[in-house]
């Protein structure tokens, strides 16, 4: 038997906002790796949000720690910062919504790398070109979600300092194979640096998991003593079945 120390709740932040839509924000608290008691969400906070411009307004509490945006909405350009009260104390966020990005197109390369003899139907491996605005410097985030290999599921973050300054840019070869038949959904997000730097350090601490590795949380931009993060993003989806 092993005496696994217990800790105290910290508060977990989820929030985004998105292009002509209001703001969305849940918290909610940890729990012990041991404990089977229901997720505990933060019911009596004060969530206000703000931007660049000096517009303002209260989010409206929800259920189950859900607080929504009412008037103000997303726009590309804007800063948006959002504070948190929670029994008089106060931690807040900034995130900047970026130019938005667009899958161009999606196409197929045959995969012939390691494991694709044992396999009983043939591998590909999806190729990605998509938008960029060479006028700034953007960070992009793709979620792969597989309809027939949910274990294929993934994200990759990327940093637009690695592309040269071209309109169309090519996603670099991943890691994700899927099978012939298959259905995947891919999303692209337009995120701000520290929305990247935070999905690399998750990607990190997954894949630290079956290591020697030292456990981490990615950081919050809401700073020391909450989890999670407020981002400000904006999406385009697509799907393409795996065929010859």
């Amino acid at each position: 038997d092993i005496d696994l120390n217990s800790s105290s709740p910290v508060l977990v932040a989820d929030g985004y906002i998105k292009p002509g839509l209001p703001a969305s924000l849940l918290l909610s608290y940890t729990s012990d790796y041991f404990d089977n008691e229901t997720v505990k969400y933060e019911n009596g906070a004060v969530v206000t949000l703000s931007d660049n411009l000096g517009n303002s307004e209260q989010m409206q509490f929800q259920s189950n720690g859900l607080y929504q945006g009412v008037n103000m909405v997303g726009e590309v350009g804007r800063e948006y910062t959002i504070e948190v009260t929670v029994k008089g104390k106060t931690q807040k966020a900034v995130t900047q919504m970026l130019t938005p990005v667009e899958l161009l197109n999606l196409t197929l390369a045959p995969y012939d790398g390691p494991g694709s003899a044992q396999s009983p139907k043939k591998l590909y491996r999806v190729n990605i070109s998509f938008s960029n605005n060479p006028e700034e410097l953007n960070y992009f985030l793709f979620k792969f979600h597989s309809k027939n290999q949910p274990d294929q599921d993934g994200f990759v973050a990327l940093s637009g300092e690695f592309f040269p300054e071209n309109p169309v840019l090519e996603l670099p070869k991943m890691g994700f194979i899927y099978e012939e038949g298959d259905e995947v959904t891919i999303q692209v997000f337009s995120i701000d640096e520290f929305t990247q730097t935070y999905y690399d350090q998750l990607d990190e601490a997954l894949r630290a998991k079956g290591s020697g590795s030292t456990p981490f949380n990615p950081k919050s931009n809401f700073g020391p003593g909450m989890l999670g993060l407020f981002r400000a993003w904006s999406e385009d989806v697509r799907t393409i079945v795996i065929q010859p």
